[in-house]
Formats: structure tokens, C-alpha cells, sequence
């Protein structure tokens, strides 16, 4: 009974999301049952649909994140959210959307989509910078503009009544007006905290805005253009570019209205000399701002390598989905890299109000002129030490997102197909390390594969086992050294000649060293041996032990 209402979630947690993504229902055999069952079967039948590796992280409404898909055709296709939700497909102009929904499914299934966006081959740090702000349109500027001239307004109001206040209260004026006033000036705070709010939604969504106008692009890149499509590493990759984007591009967005709100509030400061200081404390704290930015993403990554060989990657890990009821991966949170300009941004904010109160100690201003100016100047500093605070988290955002350059240029490839089967398969001097890694995974490693063979590799977790399939593989190219293909580099293949001939296969699908000798063909083959029956039936045995790939000189005896 339980099984069948565990069962019965997750087809109706597939159906659900099917309609979220406003997909045509399917009916399913009564031989597909599980998730991964569903997108098989709908893959095979090339309907447009999710794959099972979406982006990782919370992919709802939430947090809209790309959808890599198959087209009939077999050509890449990401299928985006916009700022509300609705995932569409962009079609040669950006500004041209086609929505996914009931009445066009058809309409995806026979049309191709390759994103080009206009990105240039060489993507530096200058054109990505351009990108996110192209996606900053005119409406949610003019927004953000609306909103920061109601906060300086609403500051100033709000230093006026707390003026009147004071005034009246040192004054011993009547009672019912100083209720009064303080009324009014509650009835500002709750405005204030709306505005507030609005104002932080329209960053958040603008900011996310502008993260989905680069991903494409870069997604493209990765997915297709520098070697053949490896769904895990692509989404790996295009979640890292979708979260540090926001990030970066939320973080500019607050300062810059920070330091308009502080700047219109202060114009209305009665002391000239106090309006003076507020304004230079707020350049000050904008370019501190921008200076900590650069340090904390020019910060020399902190290596996570440690004594039981934890590897700093992104690992796919598989959960239940609560809200949806199917499965996903998710990533591990990374290490915290130059924590060290957290601290300093905490040791500069307090520091930049001691020139105020300085000002107003000196110049002797009476109590409510004294309350009035600290309320129009400390907001406005107060936005712009918010933006100090955070900027090591946007300088870290950024070093990420520049760390993705390297595999979004564009390669040339000679377009050389593969050989006939039956070629030789060869690693010379081949080193690998994962990002902020101080040890490599493969160190030096040279191997030969022969057409027939079955070669067993070995080796604890950790050792580099699946790293070695996927350089073989083409889904990882090496730090060091190359890997051949009939005596051929196998960067130099076209990568749709490595998509039909290549394939990696993992866990239970490979039982391959049950069959005769005889009834083998030509192909080699390479299993990972868990038993010491399977190893006794390889032709040879290979060791993977500390990132050092050798050949047992006895056999089993090492494994």
C-alpha cells in the first residue's frame, strides 16, 4: 500500500510539473512507472520536454531557472523563464518570444533552435558586463528611479516631522499635536518599509532578468560548441553563471540606488558643510565599495582539499522534491573564498559616520536642528555601508562568473570524423584537476586501449575513476597532455561524430564481462570492477591509487 501511494505522488508530482511548464499531457505505457522511466520514453519519442539533469537549485517560480531539451531534430534547445515565470524560446532577435504552452507544442517539436544572441567569439569580462546590462531595460530603470526619488522624498518628510517633534517637545507645546505629528510619522515608517520592499522586489527581479539575457549565450557555449554535451557539467555551470549573474548584478543595482537616495536626501540638508561631508561620505563609501569588490574577486582561491581527499565539485545528489514530488539534484554549497574583506568591510562601516557627529559637535547645533540632520544623512550612508557590506559577496560572485570564461570561447574544431571501430585508444602524460583543487586528480597518467579488449580499473572513491571515463570520453578535456583516437587528438573530432560513436555508461548498464571471449566483437571496453570474479575475466587490470594511474605488475593482488 505504501509503495502504491509512493508511486502514485510521483506521477502526479511528473503530471504537475508537465502543467507548470505548461507541456501537453502525456499518456504513458503501463511499463513506465518511475520519473526517469517517463523521460526516457518521452525522449525517445522526441517530444519536446525537460531532461532529467535541469539546473540545479530551486528551478519553480522562486528561482526560474533554463530548461536544456532535444529538439526532433536532435539539435540543443534551452527553453527559458522570463521575469514572471512563463518559459519561452527565443528565436534570432531576443526580443522575438515564443511561450510554451498547450496550443504551440507543435510548433517546438518540428522547429530548431540554436542560440546565438550575438555573443562574440572571444566573451571577456567587458562583453559580459555589457550583456547584463542590456538586459536592465528602460521600464524597470524608470522603476527603480520612481522608487529612489519616493525614498529621498519620504526621508526628508520623515526629518521634518522628527524636527517638529523635537521642537515641540522641548518647547513643552501641546500634547494632542505632538501625538499628532508622531502619528504622521508612523504612518511614513509604514510607507517607507513598502516602498522599502517594492524597491527590493524590483531589484531582485530586474537583476534576474539580466542573468537570464547572458545565460543563453554562454549556455550554448557550453553545451555544444567546446566539446560534446555533458548535461551534468552544462547545468553544473549554467546555475553557477545563473546565481553569481543575480548576485552581481542585484549588488550594483543597490548601490547605485543607494547612493541616489542618499544624494537627493542630502540636497536638502539646511548645513551646507554637513550636506558636503554627507556627499563625500557617500563617494567614499561607493568607491571603498567598488575597491573591496575587486580585491575580494582578484582573492587567490582557498584550496578545500583535505586529509580524507574531499573534492571541491559540484556533486549531484538526489532528494525529494517535496513541493513537486519528483526527484532533482542539487549541489553542495562551495567554500567561503576571501572571507577576509568581510571583515574589513565591517571594521569601515562604523568609521564613516565619525565625520557627522564630529561636524555636529563642533558647530554646536541645537537638539532638534542636530536630530534632523542625522535623520536626512543616515539614511543615505546607511544604503551606501550596505553596499560596502555585501561587496565581498559580489566580488566573490564575480570571480565565478569570470572563471566561466575559459569554457565559454569558442574552439575551432578541424570537424574530422572518427574512425572506422577498432582503433587504438590511447592517454599520454594526461593531468586533470578540478577547480580549486591544490592536487590533481590524474597526475601524468599514459594508458593504451586495444580494439577487443576488456580492461578493469580500480581504485577507492575518490581515485579518479570516472574523471579517467570522462577524459576518455571527451566530456572533460585535460589540464595536461592529450588523448588520442586512431593517433588522432580528440579535440581535433567534430563533436557530433563523437555524440554518435562515444558513450559513457555508469553503475548497473555495463554487465558486459558475463558473455564468452568469443562472443565479444571488436570494441574495447572499459568497466569499473567491483568484484574480484569480474576482474579475473579482464585482459589486464589497471590500478587508480592518490591520482596515479598504474598497471599491476600482479595482477589482482593490488586491486
Amino acid at each position: 500500500m505504501q509503495s502504491r501511494r509512493k508511486g502514485a505522488a510521483g506521477a502526479d508530482g511528473f503530471e504537475r510539473l508537465l502543467r507548470y511548464f505548461r507541456l501537453p499531457a502525456v499518456r504513458f505505457p503501463s511499463q513506465v512507472q518511475s520519473t526517469e522511466q517517463k523521460v526516457v520514453y518521452l525522449n525517445e519519442r522526441t517530444t519536446l520536454v525537460f531532461t532529467p539533469m535541469v539546473l540545479e537549485g530551486s528551478w519553480y517560480r522562486t528561482s526560474a531557472g533554463a530548461i536544456l531539451a532535444n529538439n526532433r531534430d536532435g539539435s540543443p534547445c534551452a527553453v527559458l523563464p522570463d521575469w514572471r515565470g512563463r518559459y519561452y524560446l527565443a528565436e534570432g532577435d531576443v526580443r522575438r518570444r515564443t511561450y510554451v504552452n498547450a496550443r504551440n507544442s507543435q510548433y517546438f517539436e518540428r522547429k530548431a533552435y540554436v542560440v546565438t544572441m550575438g555573443m562574440p567569439e572571444t566573451v571577456t569580462s567587458r562583453s559580459l558586463l555589457q550583456r547584463l546590462l542590456s538586459g536592465i531595460g528602460s521600464f524597470e530603470a524608470g522603476l527603480l528611479l520612481l522608487w529612489c526619488l519616493l525614498g529621498s522624498g519620504l526621508i526628508v518628510l520623515l526629518s521634518a516631522l522628527l524636527y517638529q517633534v523635537v521642537s515641540a517637545a522641548v518647547m513643552a507645546a501641546d500634547v494632542a499635536n505632538i501625538l499628532q505629528t508622531l502619528g504622521m510619522m508612523g504612518a511614513g515608517l509604514l510607507l517607507g518599509l513598502l516602498i522599502l520592499y517594492s524597491g527590493r522586489q524590483t531589484i531582485r527581479r530586474t537583476a534576474q532578468k539580466a542573468a537570464l539575457e547572458l545565460m543563453p549565450a554562454i549556455g550554448e557555449r557550453l553545451y555544444t560548441v567546446q566539446r560534446p554535451p555533458c548535461p551534468a557539467a552544462t547545468a553544473r555551470r549554467l546555475a553557477e553563471l545563473r546565481d553569481k549573474s543575480e548576485q552581481l548584478v542585484s549588488w550594483g543595482l543597490r548601490l547605485l540606488c543607494g547612493l541616489l537616495t542618499g544624494w537627493a536626501s542630502s540636497l536638502f540638508l539646511a548645513d551646507v558643510s554637513t550636506a558636503a561631508v554627507t556627499s563625500v561620505l557617500l563617494i567614499s563609501c561607493t568607491l571603498t565599495a567598488l575597491a573591496v569588490l575587486v580585491f575580494a574577486g582578484n582573492a587567490r582561491p582557498v584550496s578545500t582539499d583535505s586529509a580524507d581527499g574531499a573534492q571541491y565539485e559540484w556533486m549531484a545528489c538526489r532528494t525529494r522534491d517535496k513541493r513537486l514530488g519528483v526527484q532533482r539534484p542539487f549541489p553542495f554549497a562551495a567554500a567561503d573564498r576571501a572571507g577576509e574583506w568581510q571583515r574589513v568591510a565591517c571594521f569601515a562601516a562604523p568609521l564613516c559616520m565619525v565625520p557627522l557627529l564630529w561636524i555636529a559637535a563642533v558647530q554646536e547645533l541645537s537638539l532638534p536642528r542636530f536630530l534632523q540632520g542625522l535623520a536626512l544623512s543616515i539614511p543615505a550612508v546607511v544604503l551606501s555601508l550596505q553596499s560596502l557590506m555585501k561587496a565581498p559577496g559580489a566580488g566573490r560572485a564575480w570571480a565565478d562568473v569570470r572563471a566561466l570564461l575559459p569554457d565559454a570561447q569558442i574552439k575551432s574544431h578541424e570537424n574530422l570524423e572518427l574512425p572506422p571501430l577498432g582503433s587504438v585508444l590511447e592517454l599520454k602524460n594526461v593531468t586533470f584537476a578540478y577547480p580549486g583543487r591544490r592536487e590533481p586528480v590524474l597526475r601524468d597518467v599514459s594508458l593504451r586501449l586495444y580494439p577487443g579488449e576488456t580492461v578493469g580499473i580500480c581504485g577507492k572513491t575518490g581515485a579518479g575513476k570516472t574523471t579517467l571515463a570522462r577524459l576518455m570520453t571527451g566530456l572533460l578535456e585535460p589540464d595536461s597532455g592529450n588523448v588520442y583516437y586512431g593517433g588522432i587528438e580528440l579535440s581535433r573530432y567534430n563533436p557530433e561524430s563523437l555524440l554518435r560513436r562515444i558513450a559513457l555508461e555508469n553503475g548497473e548498464d555495463i554487465q558486459l564481462l558475463e558473455r564468452a571471449p568469443e562472443q565479444t566483437d571488436t570494441r574495447t571496453r572499459v568497466v569499473f570492477a567491483s568484484r574480484r570474479a569480474e576482474l579475473l575475466q579482464c585482459s589486464r587490470v589497471f590500478v587508480l591509487s592518490g591520482g596515479i594511474l598504474s598497471e599491476s605488475p600482479q595482477g589482482v593482488e593490488r586491486a
